[in-house]
C-alpha cells in the first residue's frame, strides 16, 4: 500500500538530504516526490506542501525571480492555511433532516 500524502511529504523531507547518496534512497525519494506531485490538494496546506517540492526542484531563472515568486506564493498559502479555523464537522443525515429555526 502506498503511503498517504502526509507520509509522502515526511519521507520526501527526510530523504531529501540523503537522496543523492545511493540509488535505493534516491528511488524512495523519487517515489515520494511523484506521489506528492500527482496529488490533488485538498486544502491550502497541501497546496503549500506541493509548492515546497516544486521550489526545491526548480533550476531557476538567472535573476532568481521565479524561485522568489514561488516562495512568496508558498508563504501566502501557509499563512492562509494557518489562519483558517478548523473545518466544521460534516453534517449527519439526522442533522441534515432537522427543521431550521423550529421544532422537528
Amino acid at each position: 500500500m502506498r503511503p498517504g500524502f502526509n507520509a509522502a511529504v515526511e519521507n520526501w523531507r527526510r530523504l531529501s538530504t540523503a537522496a543523492k547518496e545511493d540509488a535505493a534512497t534516491w528511488d524512495r525519494f523519487a517515489e515520494a516526490e511523484l506521489q506528492i506531485l500527482s496529488h490533488q490538494p485538498q486544502d491550502l496546506a497541501q497546496a503549500g506542501l506541493m509548492l515546497e517540492v516544486l521550489i526545491d526542484q526548480i533550476d531557476g531563472r538567472s535573476d532568481g525571480l521565479d524561485v522568489k515568486a514561488l516562495q512568496e506564493v508558498h508563504r501566502l498559502l501557509l499563512r492562509q492555511s494557518l489562519a483558517l479555523p478548523a473545518a466544521p464537522a460534516p453534517r449527519t443525515s439526522a442533522a441534515a433532516g432537522r427543521h431550521v429555526g423550529g421544532a422537528a
